[in-house]
């Protein structure tokens, strides 16, 4: 989803493996200014246990955004340092659209082998390799190396096969690929993007007016403006600010508004509208309830990810009984139960991760594990907004 050089970091994690003789996992210093307890995160007792303590994450060519400027043709930008005034006029609007998940879900990013020291290496569950990759991913938002659709950061999906195509396994034949499943604990804070999106798209197009926008004191706008943060400068403010601060978090001149701006509202993740087989899932009843758009997520901060239950799957199935099996069982179940009732797949098949899986069936009921687990089915992900 979201394509990211990181020779540069991959060069140092190869130095630091041969210096030191063996791989050390630092976790990235949580960037937030204010710390904030969150209900540690169990899985119900009636899902099966689908992600061991210590599994990986992977995230390269696997992410719904663009990928970073080469540095030989990157532009230098000037940044924009905002002031405090700015950042409390923008953190009062953004407030209502912090949410806060009311349950674990599960996230999806594909990647490739080959954009691993030593691909050869078999990639696995505890492979350190997986967490300073993710790791460095996380900390690229606020450390501003790289951009995307949301900004630097580590971009998921928020189902195995929305991306699958795009970003991992390109063709049936193709072996190359590193699926991580992730997990948003419960009690997470995500600044969704996507609902502020279909306010504004839902309001008449003709009447800027009718948008939610931003009440900033005139010495705001200005600075908003003089930023050149935005596309649209040349329009009226009003109409400008309606626009203009969805587009903020693409651009990279703008990170240290959004690095700051984050801060200061405690976020850990940035959901923002994208494709998703979820609205297919609903249509077949495979999916229940789902009350929000399609949609993905870019995670910022350590505490958007469960790292006790980080898992890695590449196209090699283990030997009997490894304890992810019935993972990759109900993954392969979905796809099929996809491709058998859905007319617009018919002609398209998603094809199988693991072939050799094709035609076996979980243990566990594989619409019961989707809406348990994914984001936007069964119960509602987000604790209602009371936020006036």
């Amino acid at each position: 989803m979201f394509m990211r050089n990181i020779s540069d970091f991959f060069i140092s994690l190869t130095l630091a493996t041969s210096i030191a003789g063996s791989l050390i996992f630092a976790a990235t210093p949580t960037p937030s200014s204010s710390s904030v307890s969150s209900t540690p995160t169990t899985s119900p007792s009636s899902i099966p246990n689908t992600a061991p303590s210590g599994a990986p994450s992977p995230m390269p060519s696997s992410q719904p955004v663009p990928g970073p400027i080469p540095s030989s043709v990157a532009t230098p930008i000037k940044p924009f340092n905002p002031s405090q005034r700015l950042l409390n006029e923008l953190a009062k609007f953004y407030q209502p659209y912090v949410r806060t998940t009311k349950r674990p879900v599960h996230l999806y990013h594909y990647t490739s082998k080959s954009q691993f020291p030593n691909p050869t290496t078999a990639i696995t569950a505890k492979d350190q390799r997986i967490y300073f990759y993710t790791n460095y991913l996380k900390e690229s938002f606020w450390s501003g190396n790289g951009y995307g659709m949301m900004g630097p950061g580590l971009y998921v999906a928020t189902d195995p096969f929305a991306t699958m195509m795009g970003y991992g396994k390109h063709s049936a034949q193709d072996t190359d690929w590193v699926l991580l499943q992730l997990v948003l604990p419960q009690n997470s804070r995500v600044l969704s993007i996507s609902q502020l999106s279909r306010e504004m798209n839902s309001m008449s197009e003709g009447d800027p007016s009718n948008k939610p926008l931003p009440k900033l004191t005139d010495a705001s706008k200005k600075e908003l403006v003089d930023s050149t943060c935005f596309f649209d400068i040349a329009s009226a403010p009003k109409h400008f600010l309606a626009t203009g601060l969805l587009s903020l978090f693409g651009f990279p001149q703008c990170q240290n508004l959004k690095v700051k701006l984050m801060q200061k509202l405690d976020i850990w993740a940035i959901d923002y509208l994208y494709d998703s087989v979820i609205p297919e899932a609903y249509k077949l009843g495979l999916c229940l309830n789902p009350n929000e758009a399609p949609l993905a997520l870019v995670l910022i901060d350590d505490r958007a990810i469960d790292t006790n239950r980080m898992v890695a799957f590449t196209d090699t199935v283990p030997v009997a009984n490894d304890p992810q099996q019935e993972n990759r069982l109900l993954i392969e179940d979905f796809r099929n139960l996809l491709n058998t009732t859905s007319d617009a797949l018919k002609s398209n098949p998603i094809w199988p991760l693991w072939p050799t899986l094709v035609g076996q069936k979980p243990k566990y009921d594989t619409k019961t594990w989707i809406n348990q687990t994914f984001f936007n089915c069964g119960d509602d992900t987000y604790y209602p907004n009371t936020t006036p």
